[in-house]
């Protein structure tokens, strides 16, 4: 190499690097719960999968079924007529960053869900989503993403923030079938200064 090129050579190796210094990953969202509605496999006699929700999800009432939608061995959660089932969870919000949270489901039935969180103990938080049902809509599966309201600061001290303890789903009014599906509880990162 000649002593003319290894500046030009410096140069490049400098442009190569620049892009990734300073950049973060596009997604550094934290996944607080993560429910797909497939039911154990091999539940049933023919090796199928149950049409019940695992043991995670308590039903408060109502009923509900895991139905198949885009080919059988895909399922969604579809309530039958009024319910509300709830799953706990287990999150520790960071009082810096309890207003970016999120819960986002793919459905059938379109409109927007009321979100709300209510007491569930020292600390602790119940995320409510009441679910549109078919009145609302009904048609193409689409996304559908809801902010959570601020979560209350941490009362006991400064080292731990407010939990989020349990999620529950209502379909109550029932106004028809929807299928819901790829449910998740969402935080955003810390920024951390980036």
């Amino acid at each position: 190499m000649r002593w003319s090129s290894l500046p030009l050579v410096a140069a490049l190796g400098v442009a190569a690097l620049a892009p990734s210094a300073g950049c973060v990953p596009e997604d550094l969202d934290i996944v607080v719960f993560d429910e797909r509605f497939e039911g154990q496999p091999g539940g049933q006699p023919d090796g199928l999968p149950d049409r019940q929700l695992d043991g995670r999800w308590t039903l408060w009432y109502g009923a509900y079924t895991l139905a198949p939608t885009v080919h059988p061995a895909e399922h969604a959660l579809v309530f039958e007529r009024a319910t509300a089932i709830a799953a706990p969870m287990a999150y520790t919000v960071s009082d810096e960053y309890s207003d970016g949270a999120w819960v986002e489901y793919t459905s059938d039935c379109h409109g927007a869900p009321a979100v709300a969180l209510s007491w569930a103990g020292v600390d602790a938080w119940a995320v409510e989503v009441t679910l549109p049902t078919a009145a609302a809509g009904g048609g193409a599966f689409q996304r559908v993403y809801a902010n959570l309201p601020p979560i209350p600061d941490a009362t006991s001290d400064d080292w731990s923030g407010p939990v989020l303890a349990q999620l529950v789903l209502r379909a109550d009014p029932w106004a028809g079938p929807c299928a819901i599906d790829n449910l998740r509880v969402m935080v955003s990162a810390p920024d951390d200064g980036w």
